[in-house]
This record gives C-alpha cells, sequence and structure tokens, in this order.
C-alpha cells in the first residue's frame, strides 16, 4: 500500500503543471461547399458560431462570407486523390477532435485520411472509413452506421455533422504541430467526405487550478471529486483521459497556491 501510494504522489507532482485546453483551427480559407445547400441543408446552424460537442468546442465557419450559410472542406470531384495542408503550430497536443460526414457512399469503404504532423517527427493519421467514423451526412438512402466507439453522433433534425476523435502519440507534448492534412478521393460510389470543424486539446498549466480562477483551494477539489471516474477534460488535470486519483493528489499538492 505504502508503495503504490509514493507512486501515486511522484506522478501527480509530475503532472502539477498540466491541464487540458482547446485549440479551434480556423478551415474557413479552404471551405469549398455550402452544406445549407445541400439535402435538407436547412436544418444545419449557420457558421461563424462554436457549437459544444461532448464539452469540445468546436468552431464552423460560414462559406463566401455568406451570413446564412455553413462552410465545409469537401473533397472536389476529381476522380485522383486529394490533399489540404492546414497550418496549426500548436505545443503540446494531446487529441484532435474533428466534425466530419460524407456527401454520400457505401458502408465499409475508405474515403481518406487525417494526418497530424509534427515539427520533430512527431506522427499519427486516422483512417476515414465510411460506416466506422464516419457516415452520410444526411439520414436518407446511403451509409447510416456509426460504430467507432470513439465517434460521436451529432444531429440536426435529418442531417449530421459527426464528431471523430484521434489520442495523439505522447510524443506531441513536447512537440509542436506544423499542419494537418485531410486527403482522399471523391468518387463514385465510394462518397466524398468533406470536413466541417478541426479542435486540438492541449495540456497547459495549472497546478491543480482547474478551474482557473487563480487559486487551488475547495472549489478545484469539489471539480474533480464531482468528476471522478469521467473523462471530464476540465478536471483531467495530468490528461491521461480519466479524471481518477492522480488528478484529485495534484490539487492537493497544489492546495492554496495563488490564494
Amino acid at each position: 500500500m505504502r508503495i503504490k501510494l509514493m507512486i501515486a504522489l511522484t506522478l501527480a507532482w509530475g503532472a502539477m503543471n498540466s491541464h487540458a485546453q482547446f485549440v479551434s483551427i480556423d478551415i474557413t480559407p479552404w471551405t469549398n461547399e455550402n452544406i445549407r445547400d445541400w439535402t435538407a441543408g436547412n436544418q444545419y446552424p449557420t457558421g461563424n458560431q462554436t457549437l459544444n460537442v461532448r464539452g469540445v468546442p468546436m468552431f464552423i465557419t460560414t462559406s463566401n462570407n455568406n451570413a446564412n450559410s455553413l462552410g465545409v472542406m469537401v473533397l472536389p470531384a476529381s476522380g485522383s486523390t486529394h490533399a489540404w495542408d492546414i497550418p496549426v503550430n500548436v505545443t503540446g497536443a494531446k487529441t484532435l477532435y474533428t466534425l466530419m460526414n460524407n456527401a454520400w457512399g457505401v458502408c465499409g469503404r475508405e474515403l481518406g485520411m487525417i494526418e497530424v504532423f509534427g515539427q520533430n517527427g512527431s506522427y499519427a493519421s486516422m483512417t476515414l472509413i465510411e460506416g466506422f467514423n464516419i457516415r452520410d451526412h444526411f439520414n436518407g438512402n446511403y451509409c447510416n452506421s456509426l460504430t467507432d466507439p470513439d465517434a460521436f453522433a451529432f444531429e440536426f433534425g435529418s442531417v449530421r455533422l459527426d464528431q471523430q476523435k484521434l489520442e495523439l502519440p505522447e510524443s506531441f507534448l513536447t512537440d509542436t504541430i506544423t499542419h494537418v492534412r485531410f486527403s482522399g478521393v471523391n468518387r463514385n460510389p465510394d462518397g466524398a467526405a468533406f470536413l466541417a470543424s478541426l479542435t486540438l486539446q492541449t495540456c497547459q498549466g495549472s497546478n491543480g487550478d482547474v478551474n482557473q480562477d487563480g487559486c487551488v483551494d475547495d472549489s478545484d477539489m469539489l471539480q474533480v471529486l464531482f468528476a471522478f471516474g469521467s473523462d471530464d477534460p476540465d478536471s483531467d488535470v495530468n490528461c491521461d483521459g480519466i479524471v481518477d486519483d492522480i488528478d484529485l493528489l495534484t490539487v492537493l499538492f497544489g492546495f492554496g497556491h495563488g490564494c
């Protein structure tokens, strides 16, 4: 028991400078379609606002400065692979979140890929497979299944902006992401994927101040206790994907700091 406690205390001490933050990436310069013009598209929200999807802020943009639009990046109908490199410049990232669907397609087909590149060689990727982590934008006659446990069905009536989640290797915590690449092929009948939003979760300094009010006190302790056992990113001090003993001990070590 004493050994386990000492290990936990050591881990907590090393995590005292970590806290989850979110960085929204603006994809406006690369949008090429207004999906509010698509089937049942008027059910989509308009762009230039931030949606809360499972506690993650996801910024959606407009198309051609049209306030009544929702701009997305749709793979062009060229029949060959197309790729966009989206500049990022974010250090200490832990998780990548996207909002993606496809225009049409067949379940089981591979539509493309999301890749993350670090300045010092860190790399991660997510293959987009219809019916697994991406599906049709409209609940109609195409592929409507979403079986990836890390994907989240986010719906507006009969249309969707589903969320995907890519956990990044630990090397990204000390590396700077230079760009995110969205690539694939628009091919009939396979489908055409589109990207509507991109958010990175990072780890930043907190010393146990989970509510970021400048003081590590009872309110921080209660926040961690109420979130205990969950994956709440605002209470996951060491960014390991779960609120547990390590996060609670981090707050205890920092108790009184800044007060």
